[in-house]
């Protein structure tokens, strides 16, 4: 039998010489909680929350789905004393589907951590590696929120610790039909199929709104506004206009040309406008990193930009003019309004009205042909839209534009990509969900870009090479 001091070995003194010290022991697993502090329950009998701001996602359940069907549960739901679910409506909702029938219950007051330990599972193993990404990605693929939600949660609840005032503004601020001047079916069949300007004509409804107001332009150099305030020219000959340009201090160069141009065109009556927002694009690009689809910050400093200079006139006295476009709208939103007038809730005293709302794209185009309109210069070069110079929200054929015609641009898409990151609003990559660089975005657009040069010229576009595909 050893000795027993050897069993209790005293502790070093510090004029003894230093001992290596032992190698720590592995601990020991967890003992799994007793019977009495949990509850056995069915997944069934859990209540969803019918006031969930998550509206969630296709792509989110689908994931969440594959996840427990390969990984098994691996975070806890909450819940509330009744059994109605806190966090965790979209996991449950998936897991019937792939199997799980029962759910652990433990009480707790929120006074200590509540930690699911996996018996089967080793964090040094693959599968538990995966389950920890798939718990991180799910959570971000699931999540759309509900403006609607939120608004009614808004007037119990405060939001600020949970949106910027920026952020709540982007969410919202939201559109509607309405203002005066609602037309019948046949006024809105008429407009879809029209083909010169004088078949928009305003209908009466219309006409008692907008008689006798100042007209505030919302004039990008674009062809949807160009076209509008082509509208505007020839039914309202004697309301006194203002173009309303937002300078966001990221315009191509060629841009305030172009604007002096249009206002030379309309002659005296027109008085141009460009405003310039209080913060750049850049600066808060450098702040905030890209815009997204989903909170497209940009956004709020133009409208900040202009609604600041309309708040300057009275209400009564004003109507805002768009170049707004059905299609363009059903497009990104799902929905068509019923009315050329529209209610801005941000700016809801005043009236907004958008002449060519029910026209197609190529209707606006051929009413600035027929009468000779300046057209920005971008547009023959092969750019889309009058976005700011680094939009990561562009076509691909823009992308392969910008390589093109505009270098400096380019270089500056770059420097800028260098710095944040990809940021387009286009994913591809073997999970589907990477950002494209700007560089695949352009080689993606380069033989619609050829084509269409080719089409201004008469010619053939050549292939593009096979790398630019």
């Amino acid at each position: 039998m050893p000795e027993k001091k050897a069993k209790a070995a005293k502790p070093v003194s510090k004029a003894q010489p230093e001992q290596s010290k032992p190698e720590q022991p592995q601990p020991e697993p967890m003992p799994a909680p007793k019977p009495s502090e949990q509850q056995l329950a069915k997944i069934s009998d859990l209540v969803q929350d019918d006031r969930n701001a998550n509206k969630g996602t296709k792509r989110g359940r689908e994931f969440v789905a594959r996840s427990l069907k390969e990984y098994g549960a691996g975070r806890s739901i909450l819940l509330d004393r009744k059994g109605r679910i806190i966090a965790g409506n979209k996991t449950v909702e998936q897991a019937g589907a792939a199997g799980l029938q029962d759910v652990v219950i433990v009480p707790c007051d929120g006074t200590k951590l509540v930690a699911v330990q996996r018996t089967d599972l080793d964090l040094n193993d693959p599968k538990a590696r995966e389950l920890a990404l798939a718990d991180n990605r799910a959570a971000e693929l699931g999540l759309e929120w509900d403006p609607k939600v939120l608004h009614d949660l808004s007037a119990e609840l405060d939001l600020k610790p949970f949106f910027s005032e920026q952020e709540q503004r982007a969410m919202f601020g939201r559109e509607h039909a309405g203002g005066g001047g609602g037309l019948s079916e046949a006024d809105k069949a008429r407009f879809s199929v029209a083909e010169s300007l004088a078949e928009f004509a305003p209908t009466e409804e219309e006409m008692a709104v907008l008689k006798g107001r100042k007209v505030l332009v919302e004039f990008s150099g674009g062809k949807d506004s160009s076209a509008a305030t082509l509208w505007v020219h020839h039914f309202l000959p004697e309301a006194e206009v203002i173009l309303m340009y937002a300078d966001l201090g990221s315009e191509f160069p060629t841009m305030p040309q172009h604007l002096i141009a249009s206002r030379d065109f309309f002659g005296s009556r027109f008085i141009l406008k460009i405003l310039r927002s209080k913060v750049t694009i850049y600066e808060e690009l450098d702040k905030q990193g890209w815009p997204s689809p989903h909170f497209p910050w940009c956004h709020e400093i133009l409208h900040e930009t202009l609604d600041n200079f309309v708040a300057g006139f009275k209400a009564e006295e004003v109507v805002i003019v768009r170049g707004g476009r059905a299609s363009e709208r059903s497009r990104l939103h799902g929905k068509v309004q019923e009315s050329r007038f529209l209610v801005v809730e941000r700016m809801k005293d005043y009236k907004f009205f958008q002449p060519l709302y029910f026209s197609q794209k190529e209707i606006c185009e051929k009413l600035i042909a027929d009468v000779q309109m300046p057209l920005w210069e971008g547009y023959g070069r092969g750019l889309c839209r009058t976005a700011c110079r680094i939009c990561p929200g562009q076509r691909t054929e823009a992308y392969a534009a910008t390589r093109a015609n505009f270098p400096d641009t380019w270089s500056e898409l770059v420097w800028w990509e260098n710095r944040l990151g990809p940021g387009t609003w286009q994913s591809g990559g073997p999970s589907g969900s990477e950002k494209k660089d700007f560089t695949r975005m352009a080689n993606s657009g380069e033989q619609r870009f050829r084509d269409h040069q080719a089409a201004r010229s008469g010619a053939t576009a050549p292939q593009a090479d096979a790398e630019q595909q």
